[in-house]
């Protein structure tokens, strides 16, 4: 018996039982619902990279991500997912297929912004030939970071545009303001520094 190995079968008090297989890196590669010898159910996992010319996967290139999803009901295969991820390793593009002719039936395309936050860049029905901008990415180019006020009281603020890098690092400004402290029934004036940074 080997402790150290993934669980491979569960056994359900209805008679059915779930069955789950491996690769020799440990990485799942299948799991299946059965009544008795039927396969009710079955998913397929794939590892590696999608090669864009074919539609392929290259299990050659297997780091760890999953790229392929492929779904069953009994023999019939139901649908084909598909995982592309950028240079970096972070996804970039999810696409769903037909399983009974390979027709593309949704796609999304993912960027990121500056800092590094994952976004929706495009997204709908293929068969609608829709590409819909989503209204967070909108949201995030048109926001503004809080406005900071100097000793002169002069507002200034930065617009927010994921698309483009960050090549402002800004000035820092020292400032003095004063306040009034009692303690005992005398007034003490002490000043205290803060900072602001001018886009």
């Amino acid at each position: 018996m080997c402790f150290q190995c993934p669980i491979s079968q569960i056994n359900l008090g209805n008679g059915t039982s779930e069955t789950y297989l491996y690769n020799d890196r440990f990485q799942m590669i299948g799991q299946e619902l059965k009544k008795g010898s039927d396969v009710l159910q079955r998913y397929d996992y794939g590892y590696g990279q999608i090669d864009p010319a074919t539609g392929n996967l290259e299990t050659t290139k297997n780091n760890g991500q999953l790229s392929l999803i492929e779904s069953w009901i009994g023999t019939s295969k139901q649908a084909t997912q598909k995982f592309k991820y950028d240079h970096i390793g972070r996804l970039k593009e999810s696409a769903e297929y037909r399983g009974d002719n390979g027709a593309l039936t949704y796609k999304q395309v993912f960027d990121f912004d500056r800092f590094g936050n994952l976004y929706r860049k495009a997204g709908g029905a293929i068969r609608q030939q829709v590409s819909r901008i989503r209204l967070h990415s909108r949201q995030l180019r048109r926001r503004q970071l809080p406005e900071q006020a100097t000793s002169t009281r002069q507002r200034t603020s930065s617009g927010y545009r994921p698309e483009q890098p960050m090549t402002t690092l800004g000035t820092f400004t020292p400032a003095q303001t004063t306040f009034n402290q009692t303690a005992g029934g005398t007034g003490r004036n002490r000043a205290r520094s803060h900072a602001a940074f001018d886009f």
